[in-house]
């Protein structure tokens, strides 16, 4: 794992966001995500900061962790991240950031600091969008997305994103300054992202868009339901359900499956996880139930679909 030591001054001075998310009544997440992201240019700008990059690639994933096949950058905003990478195991703390390279299993944990309680900005790339969230602690000790996503699509931006990020992660110890320039560059595009002009708004009822926001960003997450869902974009479960089913044709329950066995079949065929560590990368805490549902959408086992696509 490399990072960039910082002098005493130099950790990103997040206090203006720490405030903002204590504040009442609440400041919009756009605000604070905004702010967020210029106290950390702003001090990247100034010297070297403490950027964590954990080594790359498919390493092995236990009960409790998850990777994802685009990378991820995580601004701590206030409290403490504990990542358990494998071999790799660090602490991130207030005002520091971690890279996250692409297929990388890792765990989280979260907890409280001196200065005050966990939060974070997560920062997600994929080929055609960024999403950006907000994380608070729950009372496991585990981070949970705060915030309702917010996603901006721009396919060719984005695609330089994860060049840049694929670049940062190559450079190892002996780049350092290179790797310092290219994730401000990374976060310099992200928020000018941030200040286009949004897309045409959608015909579908905005807790929907919210809601699969949520589903994409939540794909690992155990805890993931229609309840926890209803909760974040504040209705009834039942309620949810019913506008779900109206507004897509498609049941709410069967959204996050399918999005999950989505998820599930690219991890198959891009990387050489054991079906068992890709079932906890997406969210199932029973490797059993989660063949049997697999089974049950794509007409075989995990396994015979790795077979089919030629990959074993």
């Amino acid at each position: 794992m490399s990072s960039l030591h910082p002098a005493p001054s130099s950790a990103v001075p997040a206090a203006s966001g720490r405030r903002l998310l204590l504040r009442q009544p609440p400041v919009p997440p756009a605000v604070i995500i905004r702010q967020v992201l210029d106290e950390t240019l702003a001090a990247l700008r100034h010297g070297p900061a403490v950027i964590r990059v954990p080594p790359s690639g498919p390493n092995k994933l236990s009960p409790g962790m998850h990777m994802h096949p685009n990378p991820e950058i995580f601004l701590q905003v206030s409290g403490r991240t504990g990542f358990d990478c494998g071999p790799a195991k660090f602490m991130l703390h207030a005002g520091e950031l971690c890279l996250m390279p692409r297929y990388t299993a890792h765990g989280e944990t979260a907890s409280a600091d001196a200065a005050g309680p966990f939060h974070n900005l997560v920062v997600s790339m994929t080929a055609d969008h960024v999403s950006l969230h907000l994380a608070h602690a729950d009372r496991h000790g585990r981070p949970r997305v705060m915030t309702v996503p917010e996603r901006h699509a721009h396919p060719e931006l984005c695609r330089k994103l994860e060049r840049l990020a694929d670049d940062a992660v190559a450079m190892g110890a002996a780049g350092d300054d290179v790797r310092l320039g290219l994730v401000w560059a990374m976060l310099a595009l992200i928020r000018h992202l941030l200040d286009e002009p949004p897309a045409a708004a959608s015909h579908r009822h905005f807790k929907i868009g919210q809601c699969v926001q949520l589903i994409h960003s939540s794909l690992d997450d155990p805890a993931l339901s229609v309840r926890r869902l209803a909760q974040a974009v504040h209705c009834a479960p039942d309620y949810l359900s019913h506008l779900f089913r109206k507004e897509t044709g498609t049941r709410l329950t069967d959204f996050i499956n399918r999005s999950r066995i989505t998820q599930a079949k690219h991890l198959l065929e891009a990387t050489p996880l054991a079906v068992k560590e890709v079932a906890w990368s997406c969210g199932f805490e029973d490797p059993g139930y989660f063949t049997r549902l697999f089974r049950r959408l794509e007409g075989m086992t995990p396994r015979a679909w790795r077979r089919a696509q030629g990959l074993e």
